[in-house]
C-alpha cells in the first residue's frame, strides 16, 4: 500500500454526532492520492470509540485513558502520522470535496518556488517558475483570486494578471454564441486548456514531440485537467502522459 501523501488528524472528546460528517468528508475527497486518517479520542464519555471501531476500521484510533486536551491530542497524532503532509481537523468540522487537493497542491507549488529561489536554473527562472505555478494554481482552484493565492505562497511578487478560467471560459461562451450550439463552450474549453498545457509542457521540458502534439489536439477536458495535475511533480513527458502513451 502506497505511503499517505497526507495525514488528517481529528482530536475527539464526546462528539460521536458530529463525527460521521467529519470523516466521511474526508474519505470521499476528490484526487487519486492516498490519505491516512488519524483520530485521537480524550476519553470520551459517549460512545464514539465504538462508533469508530465498527463504522471506521480502516482509520488510526487513538483512545487516551484519561482527558489530556486538544494540544497533547493533536501531538500524539502528529507523532504518529505517517503522510507527507499534515492537517489538523476539528471533529465538528467537514471539508469540501476538493480541499485536500487544493491544499496539497498549494505546498507543492510553495516547494517548488522555494526551490527556484534557491537554485535557478537557466532552463527556468523564478519569474517563469512563478508564473507556471500560479497557471497550475489558478487552473486546479479557479475559485482562488491572486491575492488568495499570493498570501498562501507567502509572495510579495505581483502576479500575472490573466486568470486561467475566465479566459477558457470567455472564449467557449464566444464560440457556442456564434455557433448557437451548446456544445460550443465545451469545445472552447477544451481548446483553451490544451493551449496552457501545451505552453507550459515547452516551458518545462522543451519542443513537444509529435506524439504529445496528437493527444492535446484530441484530449477532452477531464484528460487535460488529469495531465495538468501531474505536471508540477512528473519530471519527464512519459511520467505526465503514464498509461496515456
Amino acid at each position: 500500500m502506497a505511503e499517505p501523501v497526507c495525514s488528517v488528524c481529528v482530536a475527539n472528546y464526546n462528539g460521536m454526532e458530529t463525527l460521521a460528517a467529519c470523516l466521511d468528508s474526508v474519505l470521499t475527497q476528490d484526487g487519486d492520492f492516498p490519505v491516512e486518517i488519524i483520530v485521537h479520542d480524550d476519553a470520551s464519555s459517549d460512545e464514539s470509540v465504538d462508533f469508530i471501531r465498527q463504522h471506521y476500521p480502516q482509520i488510526v484510533l487513538i483512545e487516551s485513558r484519561e482527558n489530556v486536551g486538544f494540544c497533547v491530542a493533536n501531538n500524539r497524532m502528529a507523532a504518529r502520522a505517517v503522510g507527507e503532509f499534515l492537517l489538523l481537523l476539528n471533529n465538528d468540522a467537514a471539508v469540501w470535496p476538493d480541499a485536500l487537493a487544493a491544499l496539497l497542491a498549494v505546498m507543492r507549488a510553495g516547494a517548488l518556488l522555494r526551490q527556484a529561489r534557491m537554485t535557478p536554473t537557466a532552463e527556468l527562472s523564478f519569474e517563469q517558475t512563478l508564473e507556471f505555478v500560479e497557471t497550475i494554481l489558478v487552473y486546479q482552484c479557479p475559485q482562488w483570486g491572486r491575492e488568495e493565492i499570493k498570501a498562501m505562497l507567502g509572495l510579495d511578487t505581483e502576479l500575472k494578471q490573466t486568470r486561467f478560467y475566465q479566459e477558457v471560459f470567455a472564449e467557449g461562451r464566444i464560440e457556442g454564441e456564434a455557433r448557437g450550439e451548446a456544445r460550443g463552450e465545451a469545445r472552447g474549453e477544451a481548446r483553451g486548456e490544451a493551449r496552457l498545457l501545451r505552453k507550459q509542457l515547452i516551458r518545462r521540458f522543451g519542443a513537444l514531440p509529435t506524439w504529445v502534439e496528437v493527444k492535446l489536439a484530441a484530449a477532452h477536458p477531464a484528460q487535460l485537467k488529469m495531465w495538468g495535475e501531474r505536471v508540477l511533480e512528473a519530471k519527464t513527458l512519459e511520467e505526465v502522459f503514464v498509461d496515456e502513451s
